[in-house]
Formats: structure tokens, sequence, C-alpha cells
């Protein structure tokens, strides 16, 4: 009978990695695979095997290149055994042209950020994916073209905060992994002309389903950035890239301060036509996920 560590030690030091990061498990920087092995050892055996399959064909796959590669005596040391084929810097900005990938000020301030370099931010997509330098070019490209997912989960974070600009036409400015005093961390935030916060979005770029228990601290959440923000927030979103569980549309039902539009009623008014109390103010959840880099709404 297969023993976690059996199991887990099928799978690299970067799937592995992955994994702890996607199940929100802490790593010291720079963790060697027998030191990650031993943290997600915490994992119930149920869940490692559920982990171990959805890997299985990337290890199959994984381990027919490098027999291949053997054979042939190129046998080169590498993290992956894939062919990586390197292309000129107009090669990945055409190739973005033609996919259309014309992003949002807000995100090319977010490459120049984290790549360390100035970016040209509006004009001609061609002059200002010239102004990225190498490496960020290939992060786009990745992010916006191949749809990869990275660790952190920052591509989906991307990749939503440009389907949320497209969507949105009122959102000015976009902020990702920005903390908010007394609220914390959010995922993706977006602005309207004034400054005022009116879309946020947490985004869980994992492999396994969001689950019903999930949905209560998320709109916990909602609840207090509405407040904090005086009323000024209007859409929140959960995005996970894998989807989610059954009966979450239900749960999110169970609160009667939430009805079958996705309206998140917070504050009650009296409607004068009808000396009716009704929901004045409040905040339109959305449930979505990530399919071939495509964002589907899944409620409401």
């Amino acid at each position: 009978m297969a023993i976690k560590s059996d199991l887990l030690d099928k799978l690299s030091r970067e799937q592995l990695e992955e994994i702890a990061i996607s199940e929100g498990i802490k790593l010291p920087k720079g963790a060697r695979k027998q030191a990650i092995m031993k943290e997600l050892l915490s994992l119930s055996m149920s869940r490692i095997k559920e982990i171990v399959a959805e890997y299985a064909e990337e290890i199959e796959r994984t381990t027919i290149i490098k027999e291949k590669i053997k054979r042939t005596g190129k046998v080169r040391e590498r993290e992956k055994a894939e062919v990586k084929v390197k292309v000129s810097r107009a090669e990945i900005i055409t190739g973005l042209m033609e996919n259309k990938v014309k992003l949002h000020p807000s995100i090319i301030e977010e490459f120049g950020e984290n790549f360390r370099f100035h970016p040209k931010t509006r004009g001609n997509p061609f002059d200002i994916y010239n102004t990225f330098t190498d490496e960020a070019l290939k992060s786009v490209y990745d992010c916006f073209v191949e749809h990869k997912l990275d660790p952190r989960g920052r591509f989906l974070e991307y990749r939503f905060a440009q389907w949320l600009a497209e969507k949105d036409r009122q959102i000015d400015k976009i902020d990702i992994d920005k903390k908010i005093p007394i609220i914390g961390e959010i995922d993706v935030i977006g602005y309207d002309g004034d400054g005022k916060i009116i879309s946020i979005a947490e985004c869980k770029a994992r492999r396994g389903k969001a689950s019903k228990e999930e949905i209560d601290p998320w709109l916990r959440s909602v609840e207090l950035i509405f407040k904090e923000t005086k009323g000024s927030l209007e859409n929140a979103y959960f995005v996970n890239v894998a989807g989610f569980t059954d009966g979450i549309k239900e749960r999110v039902l169970e609160d009667k301060r939430i009805d079958d539009k996705g309206f998140f009623g917070m504050k009650w008014g009296l409607d004068l036509s009808t000396d009716w109390l009704v929901k004045k103010k409040g905040v339109n959840i959305f449930l979505c996920e990530e399919r071939a880099g495509k964002i589907k709404q899944v409620f409401p």
C-alpha cells in the first residue's frame, strides 16, 4: 500500500511548491523538495491521492520526453523536461498583437513595477510592448496568450483585472495585490475616476474547486469593505480557476440579504411610492471561473 511520502515523491519540487501555495501552506524561502514534502504530509491521504492523480498526465508526458532525450544522447540538466523554443522580441510582440492583447495602463504599470522598467502606458500597442524588457514580454505572453498559471497566482489576477477593465468602463485605475488599512490585502481593486473603490475580486489560482465553506468569510469581507468604502463598492467577484463544488449557489442564497440576482443588500430605505422598506444600497456579487483563459460567470 502506497504511503503519503511515496505518492508525493513522484512529483517534482516545482509541482510540490505549487501545491503547497494552493493549499495555503507556508514554506521557507528556497525550501528543498524533502522539506516541502514534509510540510505536505499534513494533508489527508485522500487529498494527496487526488492531487497526484491530477498531475499524473503531466508526469507521464515528462517521463516520455526525458526518455526520448536520453535515447538520442541529448541529456541535459533542466528543471523541467520540455523543449523551450526561444523566440525574438519581434515574434513575441507580433504574437501579442495577433491575439489582440491590449493591456489596461494599470496592468502595464504593474509589469513595469514588478520587472523594474519604465513602460510607455498609452498609444500604439507595438510601441508600448517595445518598451518592455525581454523578461516582462515573455511573462505577458505566457499570461495572456498561453494562459499559464504561476505559483503565486499573479497571472490569474492579471487576466481577471484585464477582463474587469474591459467589462466595466467605469473603472479608471486598477490595483493588484493591494493592502488596504483595516481590510487587509485584496487581489484586484477597481477604482472610478474619483479614486473610489467600486469593484474588488478575490482570485484563487489552484487546481481544487472552491468549497461552500469559503463563501461565508468572503461575504463577511465584502460587507466590511462596503462599510469601509462608505458604500462606494458596487461589485465583488470570487474567481476560482477550477470552478466550484456543487451547491455553491444554494449556499450563497442561504444569506437572506442576497437575492437570486446576486444583489447583497446592506442598507434599507423607504420607497416613497409604496411606503415599503426596500434595499437601497448594496453590492452585486459574482462567482466566476476561468476556462482556457476565459472568465465565465457561474453565479448569478
